[in-house]
């Protein structure tokens, strides 16, 4: 054999075992493949066994497609997913939405949203919005007229231009499948469920749905939007009929949301620990040993005017309590909103200024308050006289670590698999809830009848205790010139996340390098305004809407937190003129109208509008004027100031407005 023909022999006989090898290694990939496929499909439809149906709101765009939405929701459930009409009014549209894994705006004949839409999307929008898609039923959908309304959609921030073109039905049931339900970041802390059945037992009330979110644990608490918090007994799982969940009588949360004072205790401000792993709350806010004595008279009248105060004070108090009383009494008439809009129009021509009444004393009309050196830097002792209602609210030691610490438990055992003790979300569960009064169960029953949509959660440990909680809004609604202005302490309902609560807020500035913060007397347009409320200690981040006793939405934000020890003051600014000026000296009148009280407020420091700064010397007769003495020369046309301030604290709501109303 030649060498060409050993050579090519060679080659020949080498390139089958190659190829075998080659043919080896693409057989065993495909086999892998092939595994990984079939584990990959095992693990798909283990998880679709688990996965709650698609939960979709239908929203109507005008009011010929609101009428059909009913009938679209009914077309969606034959293809399996859960499908509700959103009805009229923004409660509905937010509950609704509150457990939606997609938002369906449907047109007919329609190519802009009118007034009703409007109002619903811009709710549900500063709620947190689902995926939102839009379908149409108009037989001539012509690219124009899709364009048109997707650009009408994107104006109010619902989506990319192009994702929000109408759909026909079998293109958006495909489009719904296929794309993933947009994951609302607070929404999913939370186990939920939207209430599909129930019916009443000995012990309360069984609710039934199919559970989202992070799952539920019977040992925490069960709030039922816009009906209260209740305690969950065991949570049982519908298919197999087996109790996945129960409360232990020892690690269950109590319901108690509020400290039951100790009168006498007036001595002690912290009243006592609640938590014995020693992370958490402590009782807030009994009145100090100072206030004990000035509320039995023990205090003495020689005290000196800069350190504390007297029983002048005392007296005093109570008739700032009743004029604000009578101011908190409004009753929605002509006169009372023209007396609103002066009042608001006021405030801004001259903020916070007030008139010195003639009739009485400016040392106790104004007993409350006090002058401050610098609003910054002055001290203001945070547990100094406060009211009675603070001696039922919690306060966290450290807000941000207790914060951090619950959502980390939460979400620890949601991710363990083998954890006990806990429903898991993806399957039907059955709540069942105790303590349910004959009222709370007729309106969960008759809302489940009219397949209206209840909304019940399991509420994160501590949230159901109550505190001063504070939420930054702006003003979403538009402005009226005919509208009454919003004042301080307006009855009114928040929603924040899944809680519900009814209160009498106050409002204030956010001042970021103070521990002090100037009250608003209204809530105003185009402003960030902190709400402060007495109400459950909701975990931040959150959404946080406000609405009128009307169910009108007026603002809308996001959670800051609880803490009692928030400083809101009140300022208000006396007002003097001079009459006769020579050089830095003036002589002032009009700020006062005894000698008294020129005494009485003698160290509190004045400040002119054209940048003048001094203080009052000495009172000049009997009649109010003051001799005072400034920085630099004052001019005739200026005006003379003194700045007051004094704490403000929210009201507890009482009997003006309920959520049976908002209901």
């Amino acid at each position: 054999m030649s060498r060409r023909r050993r050579r090519a022999s060679g080659r020949t006989s080498t390139k089958p075992a190659s190829g075998v090898r080659k043919k080896t290694t693409r057989a065993a990939s495909r086999v892998e493949k092939k595994r990984l496929q079939i584990a990959a499909r095992r693990a798909a439809a283990d998880a679709s066994k688990r996965r709650a149906p698609r939960r979709i709101a239908v929203l109507g765009a005008g009011a010929a497609s609101r009428e059909l939405c009913v009938t679209f929701a009914t077309e969606l459930e034959k293809h399996g997913f859960i499908a509700r009409a959103v009805g009229k009014g923004l409660v509905c549209a937010l509950d609704e939405a509150l457990v939606a894994d997609s938002l369906v705006i449907l047109f007919k004949n329609e190519r802009e949203l009118d007034d009703e839409a409007v109002n619903q999307i811009v709710a549900i929008r500063a709620q947190g919005l689902p995926s939102v898609f839009a379908t149409t039923l108009d037989e001539d959908n012509n690219t124009e007229t899709r364009r048109h309304r997707s650009r009408v959609l994107a104006a109010y921030s619902l989506g990319e231009e192009t994702a929000l073109r109408t759909l026909d039905l079998p293109a958006l049931v495909r489009r719904i499948t296929e794309k993933a339900p947009r994951d609302i970041v607070w929404r999913s802390r939370y186990g939920y469920l939207a209430v599909d059945n129930a019916e009443r037992n000995s012990d309360g009330m069984v609710i039934g749905g199919w559970l989202r979110g992070m799952g539920l644990d019977a040992n925490r608490l069960i709030h039922v939007t816009g009906l209260g918090t209740f305690i969950c007994g065991k949570i049982v799982d519908e298919k197999s009929g087996q109790v996945v969940s129960v409360r232990d009588a020892e690690l269950g949360e109590d319901i108690a949301a509020e400290v039951v004072p100790d009168t006498t205790m007036g001595e002690q401000t912290w009243i006592t620990e609640i938590e014995e792993d020693g992370d958490e709350f402590f009782a807030d806010g009994e009145p100090d040993e100072e206030e004990s004595k000035m509320m039995t008279g023990e205090a003495d009248e020689g005290e000196d005017e800069t350190t504390g105060l007297s029983m002048e004070m005392l007296m005093a108090n109570e008739i700032d309590e009743e004029q604000e009383n009578d101011d908190d009494k409004m009753d929605v008439d002509e006169d009372e909103v023209k007396r609103l809009r002066e009042a608001a129009k006021t405030d801004a021509q001259f903020p916070d200024e007030v008139d010195t009444p003639m009739d009485q004393p400016a040392r106790e009309r104004f007993a409350r308050y006090r002058g401050l050196k610098s609003f910054r830097t002055s001290e203001w002792d945070p547990k100094e006289q406060l009211p009675r209602d603070y001696a039922s609210l919690f306060q966290f030691q450290n807000p941000k670590a207790t914060r951090k610490r619950v959502l980390a438990a939460s979400a620890k055992q949601a991710e363990d698999k083998n954890a006990p003790n806990f429903a898991r979300a993806g399957s039907r569960v059955r709540v069942h809830l105790v303590g349910v009064s004959s009222n709370q169960a007729e309106w969960i029953l008759r809302r489940v009848n009219k397949k209206q949509v209840v909304v019940a959660c399991g509420l994160l440990k501590h949230e159901n205790k109550h505190s001063v909680v504070h939420f930054g809004v702006t003003r979403v609604d538009e402005e009226d010139d005919g509208a009454a202005p919003i004042k301080a302490k307006t009855p009114m309902i928040c929603r924040a996340g899944f809680v519900c609560f009814d209160g009498r807020p106050m409002f204030s500035e956010q001042n970021s390098n103070a521990d002090k913060h100037k009250m608003e007397r209204f809530l105003q347009h185009g402003k960030y305004t902190v709400v402060s409320f007495y109400g459950p200690c909701v975990f931040a981040p959150a959404p946080v809407s406000l609405f009128l006793g009307d169910g009108r939405m007026i603002a809308s934000g996001s959670v800051l937190g609880a803490d009692p020890d928030r400083i809101i003051l009140k300022r208000i600014v006396l007002t003097g003129y001079p009459f006769q000026t020579q050089k830095r000296k003036s002589v002032a009148k009009f700020m006062f109208f005894n000698a008294d009280d020129i005494r009485w407020f003698k160290p509190v420091e004045l400040w002119t509008k054209m940048g003048r700064a001094g203080h009052i010397l000495a009172p000049v007769g009997t009649k109010g004027h003051m001799k005072c003495i400034f920085d630099s020369p004052l001019l005739h046309h200026d005006t003379v100031c003194m700045t007051l301030w004094k704490r403000v604290y929210p009201k507890k709501v009482g009997d003006s407005l309920t959520l049976e109303e908002y209901r």
